[in-house]
């Protein structure tokens, strides 16, 4: 469900029912899938409802910023008029109801393993495996080696394209979807399933893991091999293929000492906003098979454990072991010193989210007490209104404590209503893989510590 923003004339559509289904999950705390949209013209009072839910900790609502979601949108060759009627669908994917397919998740990548196999000359630390034959083993410059490292990162997102649209092309004949041909406009009329290409549009999301793992690494390969030269490029790689077991004085020094993507300096800003941009323009002079457009996303999953990108990725100049746990989607990395909350969303906001029509999942951890009282509240709506004023696109606000997620372990039962937002789901704590209940609790003690 989709409540608030704006209607396909550009008014805003906030009324009854929206503060109906606001008031409902905050009274009931039976979580569902609730989306608000929030646009300048947006009411005060709705606004500070949507802030009161947030509060709640119920992992709901994920809130929306329209000015820049519509826009992102329109520049794809969508009508204004459908784009103002967007609504989030499943997490955190954007779409248009009735007027096009559900290929919201076309394929994922995590940037992390392009970055390995760049700078262990195709080799990959887990497997030991050569992937790559022909990758340089030394550069010039910082400069020769990210150039070399993007032409990897499109060379897989081409192949990750092709794949998508041989999927697209088969689609009809092995896996139709009779159910949401019925659901979309036209679609009984023109007696043309779903995935033959009858909506009108065809958007396909595809999606960024990693992004600030590959930021931190690559401020530590530019200050330490190019700058510094403090390493030699060999001599890095000898130190993650050892998984930084006996280089624990140089690990400790890229965690504590270099900048780290979340503290809104300058440095790592600029290199988490030209990944970014240059992930989104891979994909420009891609159509899917139907004629459609790539929507870029910036997803990511708590541990990687659920797309398994963490297990399978080796250690990484940015401090992180073999296995470890891959940032969440615009989250921090949890090893090293944390900026506040107004450090990181400033960090984010350095992305240009016009880039991202596919929609974002930005959770972020934050201690309980940033939002108790009437002027925790006040404060809260202040993060949500610079944020976007900055031009973020999403943004969700978790408020856990470790006593309390200890407590949940310790007790299941007296606590199987505890709710925590992972990147773009919600569950009940208890039920989550204790891999996963750890990852959860790392993140919040990391939040605990920021300034």
């Amino acid at each position: 469900m989709t409540v608030g923003g704006v209607d396909s004339q550009g008014r805003d559509a906030t009324n009854d029912l929206s503060y109906l289904f606001l008031e409902a999950l905050e009274r009931t705390e039976v979580v569902v899938d609730l989306s608000a949209r929030w646009s300048r013209q947006s009411p005060q009072e709705y606004r500070r409802t949507v802030m009161r839910v947030v509060r709640k900790g119920l992992g709901r609502p994920s809130v929306f910023n329209d000015d820049v979601t519509i826009e992102a949108i329109a520049r794809t060759g969508i009508d204004i008029e459908d784009a103002r009627d967007y609504a989030p669908l499943g997490c955190v994917e954007v779409m248009i109801p009735g007027r096009s397919a559900f290929r919201t998740m076309g394929f994922g990548l995590n940037l992390l393993k392009v970055l390995e196999l760049t700078l262990n000359e195709g080799r990959c630390l887990v497997t030991g495996e050569q992937v790559w034959p022909d990758v340089p083993s030394s550069f010039e410059s910082f400069e020769n080696f990210v150039s070399e490292f993007h032409a990897r990162e499109k060379a897989v997102i081409d192949l990750g394209v092709e794949i998508i649209k041989e999927d697209e092309r088969i689609e009809a004949s092995v896996a139709p979807q009779p159910w949401l041909t019925v659901l979309s406009r036209g679609g009984i009329e023109d007696a043309l399933d779903l995935t033959a290409g009858q909506p009108k549009y065809d958007p396909v999301g595809v999606t960024l893991h990693g992004l600030a793992d590959v930021a931190n690494s690559l401020c530590a390969i530019k200050r330490l091999v190019f700058e510094e030269r403090r390493l030699s490029l060999d001599e890095l790689r000898r130190m993650l293929r050892d998984n930084w077991a006996g280089h624990e004085t140089m690990r400790q020094r890229v965690i504590h000492q270099l900048p780290r993507f979340g503290q809104d300096k300058p440095e790592i800003n600029a290199i988490i906003a030209e990944e970014a941009r240059h992930y989104a323009q891979c994909f420009k002079p891609h159509r899917t098979h139907f004629g459609g457009p790539f929507w870029p996303m910036i997803f990511g999953v708590s541990t990687s454990l659920i797309f398994g990108h963490a297990p399978q990725t080796g250690a990484t100049p940015s401090g992180r072991r073999r296995g470890e746990t891959i940032a969440q989607s615009l989250q921090p990395c949890a090893a090293g010193p944390q900026g506040c909350a107004t450090e990181i969303l400033r960090s984010i906001g350095e992305i240009d989210y016009l880039d991202f029509p596919g929609g974002i999942s930005n959770v972020q951890d934050c201690d309980p007490s940033l939002a108790q009282g009437p002027e925790g509240l006040e404060r809260l709506q202040c993060l949500f209104e610079g944020f976007f004023a900055l031009g973020g696109m999403e943004l969700y606000i978790n408020f856990l404590g470790e006593e309390k997620l200890r407590e949940a372990q310790a007790d299941p039962d007296r606590h199987r209503y505890l709710m925590v937002r992972l990147f773009g789901l919600s569950a009940q704590f208890v039920n989550l893989s204790p891999a996963v209940q750890e990852s959860v609790i790392e993140r919040v003690r990391a939040a605990a510590q920021r300034r």
